[in-house]
């Protein structure tokens, strides 16, 4: 998970995963390649992860929303040790860019 998605703009978040989510589902947080974290209130609140890339696009994360915090772990970006030429690409999602764009202004 990259970061929850503000209350203001889950409907509109939600608009762009529609057609992979149930009509009860809302998402709650962005992930990392463009995924989301979802809560299906028609499984009795359960979380899943949306991956739009694979078939089966919904994998279980916890039973509920407090389960899937209890999961959360802090991050810490010094942890993380990448060897030469281990990454091949990367993209980033344009409004994001724009978003840091404007923060260097």
């Amino acid at each position: 998970m990259t970061a929850f998605i503000r209350t203001d703009e889950i409907l509109k978040q939600r608009a762009y995963i529609a057609e992979e989510i149930p009509p009860e589902a809302y998402p709650v947080a962005w992930a990392e390649g463009g995924n989301y974290v979802f809560v299906d209130e028609g499984k009795g609140g359960a979380v899943f992860f949306l991956d739009h890339e694979i078939p089966e696009p919904t994998i279980k994360l916890a039973s509920n929303f407090q389960g899937f915090l209890d999961l959360l772990e802090p991050f810490d970006i010094k942890t993380v040790k990448l060897k030469p030429g281990q990454v091949k690409k990367g993209w980033i999602d344009p409004e994001f860019l724009k978003q840091l764009e404007k923060g260097r202004s």
